[in-house]
């Protein structure tokens, strides 16, 4: 398993026609299909990036965390409106029960 790990890390860093991101999605490739390895896609690309010595940039780290920050923005702003929408909800209830 070992040597032929090692032999699709060089093939694919040795293919000068395939970009970062094409490396990297073949070696996903490689660990879903070849190895079986079921783990979530942002798992497999840690892994790629490792063996593929394709560290983050910090334009890319920066890029994941703003990213991150819209959609934690975006489910706080839905839980607010889930929380409003349940008050409002009981409050309709106890009016409709004092009436």
């Amino acid at each position: 398993m070992l040597n032929e790990e090692t032999d699709i890390i060089t093939e694919i860093k040795s293919n000068t026609k395939l970009t970062k991101n094409e490396q990297i999605k073949k070696y996903k490739d490689y660990l879903l299909n070849d190895c079986n390895y079921r783990l979530p896609d942002i798992f497999l690309e840690l892994v790629a990036r490792d063996k593929l010595d394709y560290k983050y940039t910090q334009e890319e780290l920066n890029k994941m965390r703003e990213q991150f920050n819209i959609k934690k923005e975006e489910i706080e702003d839905q839980n607010k409106l889930a929380d409003i929408k349940e008050e409002q909800e009981k409050n309709h209830k106890m009016l409709i029960k004092e009436i």
